[in-house]
């Protein structure tokens, strides 16, 4: 009896763990000052084409249009409370200017 249920719990967990495939996507926060100013600038690279002509700022899902942030660290808590985790930041200088960049991951499920 003991074997009949630890092997009906083996099928039943790798049922589960099967079903549950998931992967690991990145996208990268950037935060840089405003020309003379003091307010920030936020845009995020989630691996989309882009061209010249188009805007990279963060949207907005409810609404589409560009979503403003009072710091940085708000558009952290945006990206988190949207599942995003944070793993990595560095700095980089661009015409004397400091690019604060933000790598973080997410876990999305697998596409069939």
């Amino acid at each position: 009896m003991k074997k009949l249920l630890l092997a009906l719990s083996l099928v039943l967990c790798s049922i589960i763990v099967y079903g549950q495939e998931s992967k690991e996507v990145y996208c990268k926060l950037e935060a840089r000052q405003k020309f003379m100013s003091q307010k920030i600038f936020i845009t995020v690279d989630y691996g989309q084409e882009t061209n010249a002509f188009q805007n990279d700022a963060m949207m907005n899902e409810e609404t589409g249009k560009i979503k403003t942030f009072n710091s940085t660290i708000d558009a952290l808590n945006y990206m988190g409370e949207r599942g995003w985790k944070f793993t990595q930041a560095f700095v980089v200088t661009e015409s004397n200017t400091n690019v604060y960049q933000f790598l973080m991951r997410k876990e999305v499920p697998k596409n069939p």
